[in-house]
């Protein structure tokens, strides 16, 4: 006898499309690689232009705060004689992400978050092996001969909380009683490589989403109203950081007991750094592509280690406002839905990438707008009661 079996052709565009759009930094060095993923993201910015063409994915209000902003992205970018390119990949990766996702998480739930949590428990765990391997070996890179596979130590947080929650996510919609390999994989890989790198911040964010998931069993209603402050807050703990050093006034803490530095490894330096660069551009921003460079007391760097920092540098003020916009209209759409295991495990993910902010930039990947994605359309979910 034998058996039927059903080729999906959606199915597999998509998952070979969310596979290219995950592509993690590390990849970007291995010449074969790249080229794969490449052509992978050329498939999804086709795929995102027919979705939207055929009217089968509607501009709602979180998919237009995200082209919006995108967009807006283009005027410094131009005006600053930035890189067009760099503008252009980044408008095509995140706004290819958030429609292909929104159209497919709308259609079938459980395929699309059982293939997203699937690639993610596979990157981490081959950026483990590579861990253990002593990272990629990169023959033509003459600048970093060594790196993971999600690039460099303090990247794993990008992935990892966007991991926990979409594994959980997967468990609780699955359509099996049987814990799903995605969920150990994503969880134990994550883990093993942020205690043994001594990754300090994305500890903190791990144990935070676990907190508040265990909170949210008993106070579903307070942490839902509660997502959109915390994320305000990290905005405003920013802002006391770098406009008033107030971490000066707890040097007990940092200093003696902590035993870290009152520059929070250095960062001080690059926000004030940033900040100098800022006069004549506060409204638009410096735009994308343009040269960064940013003083680190012993060198420089082009990363700004701040989330909020970055979108200022980058669009300004109109820029941040348009970024805080496109957050609230992600999370306003999680705070309507009525599962709370859902609400609880989402909301869980927010607060770590929230805290996260407050040090690193999380918006400089995929997988931030997977999460909004995710959170913008969780009135789709269906719970598996069976």
């Amino acid at each position: 006898m034998y058996m039927e079996y059903k080729i999906n052709v959606g199915k597999i565009i998509f998952a070979l499309t969310i596979t290219a759009l995950c592509q993690p930094l590390g990849a970007y060095g291995v010449p074969i690689a790249h080229d794969l993923y490449s052509l992978g993201k050329i498939l999804a910015l086709i795929y995102a232009t027919y979705l939207i063409l055929t009217k089968r994915v509607r501009l709602d209000r979180f998919i237009v705060s995200v082209l919006a902003l995108l967009t807006f992205l283009l005027v410094p970018t131009f005006v600053n004689s930035g890189d067009i390119r760099v503008w252009f990949m980044q408008f095509y990766l995140y706004g290819s992400t958030c429609i292909i996702l929104q159209f497919w998480i709308r259609k079938d739930m459980h395929y699309t978050v059982k293939c997203i949590a699937s690639v993610l428990s596979m990157i981490l765990l081959v950026n483990l092996i590579t861990f253990f391997q002593n990272g990629i070996d990169y023959a033509e890179n003459s600048e970093a001969s060594i790196s993971y596979l999600i690039g460099i130590r303090t990247r794993i947080g990008d992935i990892a909380y966007l991991a926990y929650a979409v594994s959980l996510f997967g468990l609780l919609i699955s359509k099996r009683k049987k814990l799903q390999l995605y969920v150990p994989i994503s969880i134990f890989s994550s883990l093993y490589f942020i205690i043994i790198n001594r990754v300090s911040t994305s500890l903190l964010c791990t144990v935070v989403f676990a907190i508040v998931i265990i909170l949210s069993l008993k106070f579903v209603k307070v942490i839902k109203r509660s997502i959109f402050i915390v994320f305000l807050g990290s905005i405003l703990t920013s802002v006391l950081i770098i406009f008033t050093k107030i971490q000066n006034k707890f040097s007990w803490l940092i200093e003696d007991i902590l035993h870290e530095s009152l520059t929070l490894n250095g960062r001080t330096f690059i926000w004030d750094s940033v900040l100098a660069q800022m006069p004549g551009y506060w409204g638009i921003g410096h735009g994308l592509g343009v040269e960064k460079s940013f003083n680190i007391l012993i060198g420089y760097t082009t990363g700004t280690h701040n989330q909020f920092m970055d979108i200022l540098f980058n669009g300004g003020i109109i820029g941040l406002a348009l970024f805080i916009n496109m957050v609230y209209a992600a999370i306003t759409k999680l705070q309507n839905t009525t599962e709370k295991m859902a609400i609880s495990i989402l909301s869980s993910a927010i607060v770590a990438y929230s805290i996260s902010m407050i040090s690193e930039v999380m918006s400089s990947s995929v997988y931030f707008y997977i999460l909004l994605t995710l959170c913008a359309n969780a009135q789709y979910i269906k719970r598996n009661t069976k």
